[in-house]
């Protein structure tokens, strides 16, 4: 009667230990979604980030910011 009880008890266990595995794997796959959502943004954060420092880099003082090219053109001499 014993051998009966704790085995039962232990299968028990084991059937609670699975379920709580479960429990745990749908939440660290929620968690990953969430996570690699956010690595995403970064990723475009981080993008936008550099394309305006290099426009910033690239800036030319005393020049309109967008209007870099006009000012580094050579203006067209008259021609006789």
């Amino acid at each position: 009667m014993t051998r009966a009880m704790l085995s039962l008890v232990l299968c028990g266990l084991c059937l609670l230990a699975g379920l709580a595995t479960c429990l745990v794997q749908s939440a660290n796959h929620a968690r990953a979604d969430d996570l690699a959502r956010a690595q995403r943004e970064w990723q475009m954060l981080s993008a936008a980030n550099a394309q305006a420092g290099a426009q910033v880099h690239a800036h030319v003082w005393g020049v309109p910011l967008g209007q870099e090219w006009a000012a580094r053109r050579p203006s067209p001499e008259p021609r006789p």
